[in-house]
């Protein structure tokens, strides 16, 4: 896939999940509500034009697109908009709100989650590092190898940010039943993985049920997550060709 290419899937894909959120979500918006004061119903048109693409994320098999508004505050009260896009096609979308965060409980289950799952792929992980297009190869410095403990794993992590993620269900013998689910993304010590890189953990009902592995991308000032390489997904991963093109590995 040429960078032309990619970028008119990009375009595509933005399209397609402004109008599934806006399919999604509209109902909810002209509720009372989230009606503001002396407000009326908005149409699907005037949703899809009051929201913009803030950020784009790979998580695994899934590429996360995030929507803010555009120019006030009033549509969806400060929430986010997440659409997840499978197979480039929009099949969910999650109203989500950045929170604070204060339980240590709940801290210390995802710290030891993380360390459980992601401890025995440290080593292919920094072995396999990516790189934004603005970063200098030749100045980074070299991956200590040296072995650690899960408590050091977990030591090497602090929380960056919290998010509660809205109108996610389950459907259980055809009934759909509410999820209560949180997302907290952990910074990490270079010292665990390498620069740039954090830990998503996915909660429902306050349990971590995932956890992810990325790296913070930046190029041309536009800044988007994407998933590290580990022995699950290596096999996604491509290399530009001579020609520009892109590659299996």
């Amino acid at each position: 896939m040429t960078t032309e290419e990619f970028n008119k899937r990009i375009f595509e894909m933005d399209k397609a999940a402004k109008e599934y959120a806006a399919d999604n979500l509209l109902e909810l918006k002209n509720s009372t509500h989230w009606l503001a004061d002396d407000e009326k119903p908005i149409t699907k048109e005037e949703f899809i034009d009051r929201i913009k693409l803030y950020s784009l994320m790979w998580l695994g098999e899934d590429i996360i697109m995030g929507y803010v508004e555009k120019d006030d505050r009033d549509l969806l009260f400060r929430h986010f908009i997440d659409v997840t896009i499978e197979d480039y096609k929009p099949v969910c979308a999650d109203m989500r709100i950045d929170m604070n965060y204060e339980n240590d409980d709940i801290d210390k289950k995802c710290r030891e989650f993380a360390a459980e799952k992601l401890l025995s792929k440290r080593d292919f992980i920094r072995s396999h590092r990516i790189f934004s297009m603005e970063e200098n190869m030749t100045e980074l410095p070299e991956c200590d190898n040296t072995p650690i403990t899960k408590e050091q794993f977990m030591e090497y992590m602090s929380i960056e940010s919290i998010c509660k993620l809205l109108d996610r269900f389950k459907v259980i013998d055809a009934v759909k039943v509410p999820i209560n689910a949180t997302r907290i993304v952990y910074k990490t010590d270079e010292k665990l993985f390498y620069k740039g890189v954090f830990i998503f953990i996915t909660l429902e009902n306050n349990e971590p049920v995932d956890a992810d592995v990325v790296k913070l991308i930046t190029d041309n000032g536009q800044s988007s997550y994407i998933s590290v390489p580990t022995e699950e997904n290596f096999y996604r991963f491509r290399v530009p060709t001579n020609d520009n093109n892109l590659e299996e590995v």
